[in-house]
């Protein structure tokens, strides 16, 4: 289905969508020959996550390791602070 909504650019080129229904997000923006401009919805997956998903071995350490007791936050507190005479 498709809608058409009016909405006004502003000098500095932008728009408001948020009466129109948008969803909140990253989109990835098109505009083609004729200026139509498209949004699509986009995931972004940065690259420290791609390299990650790119060695599954170390992923399945990850997992294994995170699921122990040995990760568990201390529970020591705060260092005292030394008292200067």
């Amino acid at each position: 289905m498709t809608t058409t909504h009016l909405i006004e650019v502003d000098q500095r080129g932008r728009a408001t969508l948020g009466k129109n229904k948008v969803t909140a997000g990253i989109y990835l923006l098109e505009i083609d020959d004729r200026g139509v401009i498209s949004l699509h919805p986009a995931q972004v997956v940065k690259n420290a996550q791609e390299r990650l998903d790119e060695r599954p071995g170390l992923m399945q350490s990850i997992d294994t390791l995170s699921a122990t007791k040995n990760l568990a936050p201390s529970k020591r507190g705060r260092p005292k602070r030394s008292i200067k005479s």
